[in-house]
């Protein structure tokens, strides 16, 4: 094949942000038909070279080929729909009818999780299985934080004072783990941004959320809180939350353009971190809830610095033209 058909199909897989498989057979397919197109031309008697050119033109241009395969393939139907959005209203559950305190409960959670999530992976990641994944990771990515803070933390105490806030021991297990928890997080978000940048942060979705709830439990008193009453109040907002969460997963997948998809999640994220402060009552300023949007926002949107192709569309991606 030569070199422009090469280039045009290295084009469009670039642009194909769908699972390997329907990757395969959608070059398989275009490189069949673009073949195809350039044996008929030539056997008009057009030139080798001005046939291959002719064919790729007619085609048309690859990203918007790429577009429509998309909006065919990207859309979940059905038992997909419904299996996505089961994780968001599993975990609305246990806030509505305040099981989150009983360990049981709790256990069950995260062995269904998990399980869920040990079926996909060797399924190749079904379109159900990205919030799952989310869910799945919000552990490894919450203490992969809270480890990073308590060795920065303690770096500067032992810099500033000579004395380390925590034990020895301590900080050799956080140096073991904060590694392992990267790794686990990074494998995880590459397999899932080869597919589609927007499936990571549709994982991350979650993520704030968990962490902000988190965040008012520790200041009620920490996760083994001595006052069950006052932190189960807040239960009732957090339900709605996650609610929310699976109304906007299920209108996420349920459209193909991506252009959608990605305005779906700057939509869904302001007003559900601002639903989520203003219920905690956690009395914070406008500043300080701008700030939380701003991040849950950069965090929501981070997977695109992952992926090659749309990294290299943003500003600072471009290469300067040639003069």
């Amino acid at each position: 094949m030569a070199g422009d058909a090469r280039t045009y199909l290295q084009t469009l897989e670039g642009s194909l942000h769908v699972d390997p498989q329907t990757r395969s057979a959608v070059m398989s397919e275009v490189s069949s038909h673009v073949a195809e197109r350039r044996e008929e031309l030539e056997s008009e008697g057009m030139a080798p070279e001005a046939a291959e050119e002719r064919a790729i033109r007619d085609f048309g241009n690859p990203k918007q080929i790429a577009e429509s395969f998309y909006s065919v393939h990207a859309i979940a139907r059905g038992r997909d729909m419904v299996l996505a959005v089961v994780p968001h209203l599993a975990i609305a559950g246990l806030f509505r009818f305040h099981l989150w305190v009983e360990l049981f409960w709790v256990s069950v959670a995260l062995v269904v999780t998990l399980g869920a999530v040990a079926v996909a992976w060797l399924r190749g990641l079904p379109k159900w299985a990205v919030p799952w994944l989310g869910y799945a990771l919000i552990l490894p990515v919450l203490t992969l934080l809270l480890s990073m803070a308590a060795l920065g933390y303690g770096a500067w105490t032992f810099f500033t004072s000579a004395e380390a806030p925590l034990s020895l021991p301590v900080y050799l297990v956080v140096a073991v783990w904060t590694p392992l928890c990267a790794l686990i997080v990074f494998a995880v978000a590459r397999r899932t941004i080869s597919y589609d940048w927007l499936l990571g942060s549709l994982a991350a979705l979650p993520v704030p959320f968990m962490a902000a709830w988190l965040f008012l439990l520790h200041w009620q008193g920490g996760v083994l809180i001595p006052d069950q009453v006052r932190a189960l109040e807040t239960d009732a907002a957090t339900a709605a939350v996650f609610v929310a969460l699976a109304a906007f997963t299920a209108l996420f997948m349920s459209v193909g353009k991506r252009s959608r998809r990605l305005f779906i999640l700057l939509a869904a994220t302001p007003p559900l971190v601002v639903l989520a402060v203003t219920q905690y009552h956690t009395a914070l300023g406008l500043p300080t809830i701008i700030v939380v949007t701003a991040l849950s926002l950069a965090l929501v949107l981070s997977p695109i610095l992952l992926d090659p192709t749309d990294r290299a569309n943003l500003p600072w991606g471009r290469r300067p033209a040639a003069p």
